[in-house]
């Protein structure tokens, strides 16, 4: 395998781990909602595991790869389509950044729950839900970017 191909694999990779990572943390959000104390706190954090090990690794490779595979093909960095990408991939990180923040709140408020999750978790769900979906979105949107390359 050539350098090239290998480096896009690596690109194509990290793109499968975020977006996946995304529905994954929808997922496990949507059973902790619904769940007791205990089962949410194992939820969230699962959640946060996901995060560390999948997604935090695979919004450090997309912009390195993706700056390699740019340079490797000779793409300018003022092309439209480029440009979109890293202001969405910044959007993204910012959403992550956010996002981590509500889902540890979720998580302490699951864990020091004693019959049945407080006011409070839900509270800080409505908050985080949207952004999860948004990121999710955002997600598609900037791999449709990167595939269409519109100018």
């Amino acid at each position: 395998m050539s350098l090239f191909i290998g480096l896009k694999l690596v690109h194509l990779l990290a793109v499968v781990m975020m977006i996946g990572a995304t529905i994954i943390n929808g997922l496990l959000h949507g059973l902790a909602v619904k769940a007791t104390p205990s089962e949410a706190s194992t939820l969230t954090h699962a959640v946060g595991v996901v995060n560390r090990r999948v997604m935090l690794p695979s919004f450090v490779v997309l912009p390195l790869s993706g700056a390699a595979l740019t340079v490797w093909i000779g793409y300018a960095w003022t092309e439209f389509w480029i440009v979109l990408g890293l202001g969405l991939t910044a959007a993204l990180v910012l959403a992550f950044a956010v996002g981590a923040r509500l889902e540890a709140r979720l998580n302490t408020a699951a864990q020091t729950a004693e019959r049945q999750l407080p006011p409070a978790y839900f509270k800080t769900f409505k908050r985080a839900a949207p952004i999860g979906a948004g990121a999710l979105i955002l997600s598609l949107i900037t791999l449709w970017v990167m595939i269409a390359k519109p100018v």
